[in-house]
């Protein structure tokens, strides 16, 4: 055994993967939807959900949509929410987000992912905004947006089930 070198560097960070979260959003993906859109007005829904476990469906449903236009684009949405969640060990620390933090931060993250700025103003539609492309990076990592949605739903949902961060909710205090 040769000492020193890390057998699983370059491979996907499976093991920083909330998984409770992400297999029902695996199972759904089958029968979800092929619309980003679809995943904008669960997260809304979500967002107004008067209960966590309703909030968790349509986070749950948010994910498996996220998941099945990834797939449908030949991407493959686990291997890049691990670089996700392995950039974010690196620059913050392995399991950061678990401590907790304002749900709203989560939600209006995932916005910003989900939702571009076109790229010329004379694509603007009336609401100056876009739907993101499962091809579209973030500047940061190089990393999908939607795996970084995919990123926040995930917390989002951890927090929900393990009762964590502070739900900040419009309607909720």
């Amino acid at each position: 055994m040769t000492e020193g070198i890390k057998y699983d560097q370059g491979k996907p960070a499976f093991e920083l993967i909330y998984w409770s979260a992400i297999l029902p959003i695996i199972e759904q993906a089958r029968e979800s939807p092929y619309w980003v859109e679809g995943v904008i007005h669960a997260i809304v829904d979500a967002q107004h959900a008067a209960t966590h476990d309703e909030m968790v469906q349509h986070l749950t449903r948010a994910g498996a949509i996220l998941v099945r236009i990834q797939l449908e684009e030949q991407n493959f949405p686990i291997h890049s929410l691990a670089q996700v969640l392995a950039f974010g060990a690196e620059k913050y620390d392995a399991w950061n987000w678990a401590r907790g933090m304002k749900w709203s931060r989560l939600f209006g993250a995932a916005y910003r992912h989900l939702v571009r700025e076109p790229p010329s103003p004379y694509l603007w539609d009336w609401t100056g905004l876009r739907p993101a492309s499962p091809y579209d990076e973030d500047e940061e990592t190089g990393l999908p947006h939607y795996s970084h949605a995919l990123c926040c739903i995930m917390f989002l949902i951890a927090y929900a089930l393990e009762g964590k961060g502070e739900d900040d909710r419009p309607g909720v205090f």
